[in-house]
């Protein structure tokens, strides 16, 4: 079969969009070792009128041989996986190497034709003997030929068995029983692609749920019941608790949509309800996924809805742990918040036990309750955080109330800078200088040095006290040359890179900067080289690029032959690093 020349482009933006810097870093050292480089177009999701989608593919050597593959659409990466441990999601050191070389060696990539063009050359018998020379290869790939073998109901095919449903749902499990090992695959836990394989026809019959017959949503409905039921005996069988939960999720979302649609017969629906109710007392039935469920509520009659609210109480009741309590808590409380018939000391005791703050506060408000508003925010099992309840306080002007309250925890996250923009909105300066001040006695920051001056009523006078006291102290350098760099005291923070080792390389290229602007290109160029200095000091790749970027400044600073003369100096410092110098030469210094 002949191939066509294939455009595979890929610039390093898009790629290292796509994996990140570190993986990019760290796929280096693969890139000529790796084999099998193929590209092909790639007809997979494809919609008409985008741009081409390519499938490129090739082979990484680490602990053992990893395969790899990633789709692009025009430029961009658009998904990836590799087989190695970590690899799951396409971002990892392999395919930092794989989507380099695509970017700056494209020639090395063999012509593939299309799947799709392949497939259309061969009969139906060819294709029979084709999957059962691919099964016989590959046995795992069995459950994937049977997962797909199971045909929905259709105009022509008004009726479906929905044994055969089952069996290749079954299929898929029994396959992850078969081939995973969790003590072995601990990180990337069960290959779950034979179940979404299973969902397929499901799937595409929940998108189009308007018109679902009867028969099509009991077809539907079987296989998500199946994928639970495979799940809870999975987990049971093999002693897990993890690793099928985005298969679960999706076949429970799956039968609560069909319970909403209508299209359920009275028996098929008792049957998906029953399946929702068990789920739920297994733990597993996303409870914290409100507008879900108040959408699925919305479809019961009176009396389903009431079989779940008494499953949820009796799960209240009999839970073993208060993340459990307050969760099944909380899903009562949502459900029954326009219910007349649930009394104020209930719904009370409800909001208490499910640990939401914000719910609580407004019920109590609401009553005027303010000395039960703060018994209850100073009862600290309630790990309340008490400036994201503003909104709630302002909504019954009881703003003052939330600021004592905050007085009195004034070292709890968030607190402080909460009472200090309140200090400011209500025009309290004296109140917002002093809380500023303590802060930056306590702790100096950006932000408190740059509130205290904000509220300063001669900042000139106490600046230099200010100053002083983060110097005596001996720490944080870079708080205080951060501070002497925006306030353009140019020469204390000379004298401070002068006494501390410790300023960060980005400040000293800061005062570099402005050194050079008053003329002082000798003890700008000599920072700069400071500045290097700390990323050769880490000696890894990601730190020799650092110091060759920073470095790069002297070319403006000294001119391009002084500058390279410098660089060359500084290299013979350090003849052994060779990565430093490959570093230097890439960024043409060297």
């Amino acid at each position: 079969m002949k191939t066509k020349p294939i455009p595979l482009v890929l610039r390093q933006a898009e790629a290292l969009a796509w994996c990140g810097q570190t993986s990019w870093n760290r796929g280096r050292e693969y890139m000529r070792s790796m084999t099998g480089l193929t590209v092909q177009p790639s007809t997979a999701g494809h919609v008409a009128g985008d741009a081409p989608s390519l499938r490129i593919a090739g082979a990484a050597y680490g602990q053992e041989r990893y395969e790899l593959w990633a789709t692009l659409q025009g430029s961009k990466v658009t998904g990836a996986r590799c087989s190695c441990p970590v690899g799951g999601n396409g971002r990892c050191k392999h395919m930092g190497a794989l989507l380099a070389r695509a970017a700056g060696d494209a020639a090395a990539f063999a012509v593939l034709p299309a799947l799709s063009e392949v497939l259309g050359a061969l009969d139906e018998t060819a294709l029979r003997d084709l999957i059962a020379a691919l099964v016989d290869a590959e046995p795992q790939l069995l459950a994937f030929v049977i997962a797909r073998s199971a045909r929905p109901p259709t105009a022509e095919a008004p009726t479906a068995e929905l044994g055969a449903v089952r069996m290749a749902v079954e299929a898929a499990f029994a396959a992850i029983q078969r081939m995973f090992d969790p003590y072995e695959d601990q990180e990337e836990g069960p290959d779950d692609r034979a179940l979404w394989e299973a969902m397929h026809g499901a799937d595409r019959l929940l998108r189009q749920s308007a018109s679902l017959t009867p028969s099509q949503a009991a077809w539907a409905l079987e296989v998500y019941i199946a994928v639970l039921d495979g799940v809870e005996e999975t987990y049971s069988n093999m002693d897990l608790d993890w690793g099928l939960d985005d298969v679960q999720a999706h076949a429970f979302r799956a039968v609560q949509q069909l319970v909403r649609g209508g299209h359920l017969s009275d028996h098929a629906r008792a049957d998906a309800i029953e399946t929702i109710l068990s789920e739920i007392a297994s733990d597993r039935g996303h409870l914290h996924e409100i507008q879900q469920l108040h959408a699925f509520v919305e479809a019961l009659d009176a009396g389903e809805r009431q079989v779940l609210l008494t499953l949820l109480r009796d799960l209240m009741t009999r839970a073993a742990h208060d993340f459990q309590r307050s969760r099944y808590a909380r899903a009562l409380a949502e459900l029954t918040a326009n219910d007349n018939n649930v009394s104020d000391k209930e719904r009370e005791t409800l909001l208490r036990a499910s640990a939401d703050i914000p719910a609580l506060a407004d019920f109590l408000l609401k009553r005027g309750q303010l000395q039960a508003v703060r018994d209850a925010l100073q009862n600290p099992q309630l790990r309340v955080h008490l400036p994201s309840l503003s909104p709630t306080f302002a909504a019954h002007d009881q703003l003052p109330l939330l600021e004592d309250l905050m007085s009195q925890n004034l070292e709890v996250a968030g607190i402080r800078e909460w009472l200090f923009e309140r200090y400011v909105q209500t025009q309290r300066r004296t109140g917002a200088h002093a809380l500023a001040l303590a802060a930056v006695k306590g702790r100096p920051s950006a932000f408190w040095l740059a509130a205290l001056k904000s509220v300063s009523a001669d900042w000139n006078s106490e600046r230099p006290d200010i100053i002083a006291r983060i110097w005596k102290s001996g720490q944080y350098t870079s708080t205080l040359m951060a501070f002497l760099l925006s306030e353009e005291l140019i020469q204390d923070a000379i004298q401070l890179t002068a006494e501390r080792q410790d300023v960060p390389a980005q400040q000293l290229v800061l005062l570099a900067d402005a050194l050079a602007k008053e003329g002082q290109t000798q003890w700008a160029a000599a920072l700069i080289e400071r500045a290097a200095q700390q990323g050769i000091d880490r000696k890894n790749r990601g730190g020799y690029q650092e110091a060759a970027e920073i470095l790069g400044r002297l070319k403006g600073l000294l001119g391009a032959a002084e500058s390279r003369a410098q660089v060359r100096e500084i290299m013979n410092r350090h003849p052994r690093l060779s990565s430093f110098r490959k570093a230097l030469e890439e960024a043409g210094l060297l």
